[in-house]
């Protein structure tokens, strides 16, 4: 263990020195990662209705609602 705390010139009390922060990102870069575009609702709902289950669903009750009110009890 301690010769990787060497090896990576940490301190195990303190942590990374501050001096050597700029160059260890000037190195290998930070680990920022930018957050994912975000999907507008109207884009998953228009997704959705691409699916043929829904498409089926949807016409049936669309017809139940036709014949329940065009045709008297």
């Amino acid at each position: 263990m301690d010769a990787l705390l060497d090896a990576l010139n940490v301190d195990p009390e303190q942590g990374i020195a501050v001096l050597s922060r700029d160059e260890r990102e000037a190195a290998f870069g930070t680990h920022y990662k930018p957050p994912p575009e975000r999907t507008p609702f109207f884009r998953i709902l228009l997704n959705a209705l691409d699916d043929l289950m829904l498409k089926i669903l949807i016409a049936c009750a669309v017809a139940n609602i036709v014949v329940g009110y065009s045709v008297p009890e």
